[in-house]
Order: C-alpha cells, then structure tokens, then sequence
C-alpha cells in the first residue's frame, strides 16, 4: 500500500471535530522543524503534539517516507516525554492518528474515557493525573 498525499485541511478536518476524535481538545495550529504541527495544552508547559510531514510554506505532505508524529513534549524544553510509534501516510491514517492521541491522555484507569491524562509539576517533580475528580491515578515522569 503507497503513500498518499494529505493535506493539512485534512489534519483540521479531523482534529477540530469532537465528533471524530471523540475528545474536547482545543488545537493550535504551530510549526516545529520546518514541518506544520498541532498542539493541545496538556498542562503547563506540556503539550500533545501532532507533527503532520507538511512543510511550513505548503498545504500538502512532502516526501513519500514521511510520516506523522504524535507525541507529548515539553514546550519549556523541548523534551519528548511520550511518544507514539510513528504513523504511515496510507489509507487509515485519521483513526490511527486519533487512536495514538487517545493512547497518549487517555487515563489508564478509566475504563469510560471520563478521564484523561494531565500533566503536572510537584513537590517530587513531574507527574500525570487524571482529570476525573473520582479517580485516583497518578504517576511520576521523574526519573
């Protein structure tokens, strides 16, 4: 199965739909490396980002082994802390962008999806919790 050329109309299509990721994310359109990006706040300083393969002066996906990445990183820093494996440009992509986004906030222990995955900064350093008031999920990124 070849590389097909996506747009970056189709990354807004997808990502500015609740309907279609099934999440209330509010993305920023950025670029990062010379390459077009989404990002959501997930956090102070911390974002989950979506790197499409479209350079910054065009509207479509550039080389054919290009893919797309979706990772969490720190904006202070650069830092990746999470990163999903990259995806292919070929037919499915969308669900699969938007199943690696679920896999990076998604809580872990919320079976419902009543609870995503925040990041935050405390007194023993970095650590996820979960947005849902009636779940206790935390862990720590520090190393």
């Amino acid at each position: 199965m070849g590389s097909i050329s996506i747009s970056l109309q189709d990354f807004r299509d997808i990502l500015y739909n609740p309907e279609k990721t099934g999440l209330d994310l509010y993305w920023n359109e950025t670029q990062n490396g010379g390459e077009r990006a989404f990002h959501s706040e997930i956090g102070e300083d911390f974002v989950v980002e979506i790197l499409t393969s479209i350079p910054v002066k065009e509207y479509y996906s550039r080389q054919e082994n290009d893919a797309i990445r979706t990772q969490i990183r720190n904006t202070e820093t650069g830092e990746i802390i999470e990163a999903e494996p990259h995806t292919k440009r070929t037919q499915g992509w969308e669900e699969r962008v938007v199943s690696k986004i679920h896999a990076l906030i998604d809580c872990p222990e919320e079976d419902d999806s009543d609870g995503e995955k925040r990041i935050s900064n405390g007194e023993y350093g970095r650590y996820y919790f979960c947005t849902n008031d009636n779940c206790d999920f935390i862990q720590s990124l520090s190393k």
